[in-house]
């Protein structure tokens, strides 16, 4: 296999489990909620179909990624999707077609056609590209194999390290269109392949309908005319973007990070310990859910207190074991950090029977990190409630890393694992670089900064992701914000999962609190018009009058494996 066929293998398909539709927004905003989202089997990456709405060939809304250095302008009427992994920066559909850009590093340098150097023949990346096509759609009929020129799509000045004044005398971009059959259906795949540098190219992938004519003497498909057309202005509107800001400010950003970690000391840690914290969830000014977070000091996870879910399945807890809002295991005694977090949503959605009403989906998870943030485990389970289903859907995910030494440098090794229902995906092992960030040090993160520094960058494992990713933090000035109703004095710290990604606001009170810390209000999606706002257990019992029952868990997540459907393990039932 070719070094692009490995490459566009390694980047594609591995999302076969994405953030919950309502419970992923949330989480993302949510202080109880980890940079990592947990994993989803509850849904599917593609949204409801849509009537195709660009019949005309016209364009639509300019998409821009700052960090892949490139802009690019979809047809008309298409829904940008969420992003899958890591190579693909944006995709696009409606019922019948779709769009793909994709980002393409190369490990070793190759041309954009097949070329003679020093009397050795170099492969290159269209030859690459048609080769893999053939071997994924075999029987496909290859239309058009050659190569234009896009006046737009000329390196930016920093995204070709190795710029030559000969290139731009020489084709930019690489097409290869083919005809084939998926499930009975005739498609049309259009290809574009932009040069950028011999290291770096761009893919963007049109897929249309064929025609249900292969024939070379066929009269002409006015639907296939018209998406070579489309993808033509397409094409058209693609340009590169010089990346090098980008580059000064993720390097001002990481500074800004090592320094934060050198002072982040144990006793710093264990000094933003807020024992217990409440938040309501709105979305669209409606309550949908709470949380409970609860910070400790402690020895690490804890573990199922079997005695007392045998006394709690019997009925026989004591008044204060009824009122406390986890069912608490067995804590370990210690010096570290730990956290629970406890959260409902209630929402409508689509069920099991395909009608439209309320689904519940609780989660439950546990942060550890050493005082000195060298060593986290955490766990995650998701429980999700509907009365059409005759089991609940759950989901785990299992995570742990240790900092050490690699060479003269600091590194971590980080290992994950995660399983849902009966889908059981590969474990993860990977190196991550030394500004990685533990999540139970995420999550207390804003009450952490030096809120004199504006910048910071870490690198946060994203469970529905599966992959560790930039986060990016910016402080801002004081201003005066409502929430809910409420006028407000607060800071801002902007929180954006790539650099690219839409911010979610975290509030921090204004004025500090005798002890000099700034209490942490809540957060805000305007994307997603999502809103988390610190509260107190009484307000949020007179929301949801059986909070009080409803947050107990019977069980708490098993470290040793994931529990069993409907086994009570957060026995969620429906308001």
């Amino acid at each position: 296999m070719s070094q692009l066929g490995k490459t566009l293998r390694g980047g594609v398909g591995i999302a076969l489990l994405a953030g919950f539709g309502l419970g992923a927004g949330v989480f993302a905003v949510a202080p109880g909620a980890e940079p990592s989202a947990p994993l989803d089997p509850l849904s599917s990456v593609q949204p409801e179909a849509t009537p195709a709405t660009h019949p005309s060939g016209e364009l639509g809304e300019p998409f821009s990624s700052t960090v892949g250095g490139i802009s690019i302008r979809p047809p008309k009427g298409m829904r940008l999707l969420v992003r899958l992994d890591q190579k693909i920066l944006a995709q696009w559909a409606d019922d019948t077609t779709s769009l793909v850009l994709r980002r393409i590093k190369l490990e070793e340098a190759a041309p954009l056609t097949t070329e003679k150097h020093l009397g050795k023949t170099v492969e290159g990346v269209l030859e690459m590209t048609l080769e893999t096509l053939q071997n994924e759609l075999p029987g496909a009929k290859i239309l058009r194999k050659d190569l234009t020129y896009v006046a737009n799509a000329e390196p930016a000045m920093q995204t070709d390290p190795d710029p030559n004044p000969d290139d731009k005398s020489k084709p930019n971009v690489g097409l290869v269109v083919v005809r084939y059959t998926a499930g009975g259906v005739p498609q049309l795949k259009q290809q574009a392949l932009i040069r950028a540098s011999d290291h770096l190219y761009f893919m963007v992938e049109y897929v249309t309908p064929g025609s249900k004519a292969n024939d070379d003497k066929a009269p002409e498909d006015p639907n296939e005319r018209l998406a070579v057309e489309t993808f033509g202005r397409v094409l058209g509107s693609v340009g590169l973007i010089d990346t090098s800001k980008v580059r000064q400010e993720q390097e001002k950003s990481l500074f800004a990070t090592r320094a934060f970690q050198v002072n982040l000391t144990p006793a710093k840690l264990r000094s933003a310990i807020v024992p217990e914290q409440w938040f309501r969830i709105l979305r669209d000014g409606r309550d949908v859910g709470y949380s409970y977070v609860m910070e400790q000091t402690a020895g690490g996870l804890p573990q199922p207190d079997e005695e007392t879910i045998k006394r709690a399945r019997a009925g026989q807890l004591t008044d204060e074991e009824k009122s406390r809002p986890f069912l608490l295991p067995k804590i370990t005694p210690g010096s570290d950090i730990l956290i629970g977090v406890k959260s409902r949503l209630i929402a409508d959605g689509v069920r099991g029977n395909k009608t439209t009403g309320p689904i519940q989906t609780d989660s439950e998870s546990w942060l550890f990190v050493t005082a000195d943030s060298k060593h986290e485990d955490w766990s995650r389970l998701i429980v999700q409630h509907d009365a059409t289903r005759p089991k609940d859907l759950w989901s785990e995910e299992l995570g742990t890393s240790d900092r050490h030494l690699v060479g003269l440098k600091d590194g971590a090794m980080l290992t994950v694992t995660q399983s849902a229902n009966s889908v059981n995906l590969a474990p993860i092992n990977q190196e991550v670089p030394p500004f990685y960030l533990p999540a139970a040090v995420g999550h207390m993160l804003p009450r952490l900064f030096d809120l004199k520094q504006k910048e910071y960058a870490f690198a946060s494992f994203i469970g529905d992701r599966r992959e560790v990713v930039m986060r990016y933090y910016s402080v801002g000035p004081a201003q005066v914000v409502e929430l809910d109703g409420t006028i407000c004095k607060v800071i801002p710290i902007s929180d954006r999962v790539g650099f690219d990604g839409p911010p979610t606001l975290h509030y921090l009170a204004a004025d500090p609190e005798p002890d000099g810390r700034h209490r942490y209000l809540g957060s805000e999606n305007k994307q997603t018009n999502t809103l988390v706002l610190a509260s107190d257990q009484a307000s949020i019992e007179k929301i949801f009058a059986k909070a009080g029952s409803a947050r107990r868990a019977s069980n708490p997540p098993s470290v040793q494996g994931p529990p069993a459907p409907g086994s009570g393990t957060l026995a969620p039932r429906q308001q």
